[in-house]
């Protein structure tokens, strides 16, 4: 049965083939059959107001007759859903795992290989990118197409809804993660000093060069960038092909 992440990403669950799948603007994953829906969220501990004492534990198992809590090392996985998917709902998270091999501990930059339970996140932010404007990383004006559009949906006329927003610079962060496949990038999961993250890694058996393109994407929002994305991979690729050369 194909598995799907969520959580950030982190974790990810096997959801039988019987159901139809797809990631809501919350970042949930909403899993649709005849007798209803299952939407599964993860919230990390430390992105909850809980105590330090807080047993994580007792927080699992039947919370009403429409919502089941699962643990999992420090996440939460919450499944609301219709009363006659209950099993289907425990069945679910009982499925949990991490999508990606264990990190070492120390702040040092390290990467693992996406799985293929990225797969379907990614290929509904893509599709999101290919109907608003018809985005192809592959096309020869690509850059410039999403530029365009960052410019006038993004910061001309952003959505007011937050998590529409939020969703949207998500999917445009994609897109730009895609470019910089041009510049010796690959999509990877990283942990560094800042903790765990979707990110771009380049030159990663020398000198480890990481891009987080959702980071990186929401710092131009914040200060209001009205285009960067052709000059910034014109500036990343000479800096790779400068790192490559010392390296």
């Amino acid at each position: 049965m194909p598995r799907y992440a969520i959580g950030d990403l982190l974790l990810d669950l096997e959801v039988p083939a019987s159901f139809r799948c797809a990631y809501s603007l919350l970042g949930s994953l909403v899993a649709t059959a005849d007798d209803g829906a299952v939407e599964v969220s993860a919230l990390h501990v430390s992105a909850m107001e809980l105590g330090a004492q807080t047993d994580l534990r007792s927080r699992a198992g039947r919370h009403d007759e429409t919502t089941f809590i699962a643990t999992f090392h420090e996440w939460l996985i919450i499944a609301t859903h219709a009363p006659r998917l209950a099993s289907a709902a425990e069945h679910l998270l009982a499925t949990v795992a991490f999508t990606h091999q264990p990190f070492d501990d120390g702040d040092e930059v390290q990467t693992r290989l996406l799985s293929a339970s990225h797969e379907p996140w990614f290929r509904q932010r893509r599709r999101s990118l290919q109907l608003a404007f018809g985005f192809d990383p592959a096309a020869p004006d690509a850059a410039r197409a999403l530029d365009d559009f960052w410019e006038a949906q993004l910061i001309d006329d952003p959505p007011e809804n937050e998590h529409e927003l939020g969703t949207m610079l998500t999917c445009f962060a994609v897109g730009f993660g895609d470019l910089l496949r041009g510049c010796g990038f690959e999509w990877c999961l990283a942990k560094d000093e800042y903790g765990t993250s979707l990110g771009m890694v380049a030159l990663p058996d020398t000198a480890t060069m990481l891009v987080v393109p959702e980071s990186f994407v929401g710092k131009r929002f914040e200060r209001k960038e009205r285009r960067f994305v052709e000059e910034s991979l014109v500036e990343i690729a000479k800096t790779v092909e400068q790192v490559a050369s010392e390296s």
